[in-house]
């Protein structure tokens, strides 16, 4: 029978959690840089991740015909925070 995996093992630092909450402005809707500063990832990464479905995410030139341009509700970065220190 396989041993179980440590889930542990693969869990970011508690600490993590509290440096990304803590660098997200206190604003209602925030920016990809504004994202991707708090998570220490780069714009890509986060235009990925609204993409995805993992960061809901409001295109305001939607229709338009011109380059999107994300404004991110910051409840939305709170949840994906929260969902990747649980591990998943």
């Amino acid at each position: 029978m396989p041993r179980p995996i440590q889930t542990d093992l693969f869990a970011p630092p508690p600490a993590w959690l509290r440096t990304v909450l803590r660098r997200l402005p206190a604003q209602d809707f925030l920016s990809v840089a504004d994202v991707a500063l708090a998570f220490c990832a780069s714009t890509t990464t986060v235009t990925e991740w609204i993409e995805e479905g993992r960061l809901e995410a409001v295109n305001l030139n939607a229709g338009t015909g011109k380059k999107t341009f994300w404004k991110i509700p910051r409840e939305s970065a709170v949840a994906l925070a929260r969902h990747m220190a649980a591990g998943v």
